[in-house]
């Protein structure tokens, strides 16, 4: 279950805010997009005054997050871009009180697509063919692909700009008139 401050952080206002609002206190003014704005964030994470004692946070399947990752462990440990990638969603995660799970990564032969069903959202990052993208669509249309560098039909995608940055660093480089330059890079 969300708290008050859960909200305030996503409303934008402050937790005593968000407090008196949500107590309907006649004496507080705040305008009125903010007021909406909070009652809409309570009532998404399904916040209710009556439970006192919430317990565990976020075990509403919508507030959870299933993370496929392309490589293994030790992979990922030696590759600060991996790591980082990581260690970025789930810090992410946990700022916004998301329950964040790798029920299987793309190299295991053991994985259970199923499972996928569960989760408010799948984020997977790498490759991945059209028949398996649908395929996880039909199991969840919630889909986040990382760090995949073509366009998916009906995906949301994040993924980093190295080559338009390279080229737009070379040009400018280039612009000041520096005629010589090298460019040294690790291909994947």
């Amino acid at each position: 279950m969300a708290s008050i401050r859960d909200i305030a952080r996503i409303a934008g206002v402050s937790p005593a805010s968000v407090s008196r609002i949500l107590n309907n206190d006649p004496t507080f003014r705040i305008n009125e997009a903010s007021r909406a704005r909070v009652i809409e964030t309570a009532k998404s994470l399904h916040y209710s005054k009556s439970q006192k004692h919430p317990g565990p946070k976020q075990t509403d399947n919508q507030l959870s997050i299933a993370l496929i990752m392309r490589y293994n462990k030790s992979r990922e440990i030696t590759d600060p871009y991996f790591l980082n990638l990581h260690k970025g969603i789930n810090e992410e995660a946990k700022k916004w009180h998301l329950r964040i799970e790798q029920p299987f990564r793309i190299e295991d032969d053991d994985k259970n697509w199923a499972d996928l069903a569960k989760f408010g959202a799948v984020l997977i990052e790498g490759e991945m063919t059209p028949v398996a993208i649908k395929q996880i669509q039909s199991i969840n249309p919630h889909i986040i692909f990382i760090d995949v560098n073509t366009n998916i039909h009906n995906c949301n995608i994040v993924r980093n700009d190295f080559v338009e940055e390279t080229s737009h660093i070379l040009d400018t480089l280039y612009n000041l008139g520096h005629k010589n330059i090298v460019y040294i890079g690790i291909g994947s």
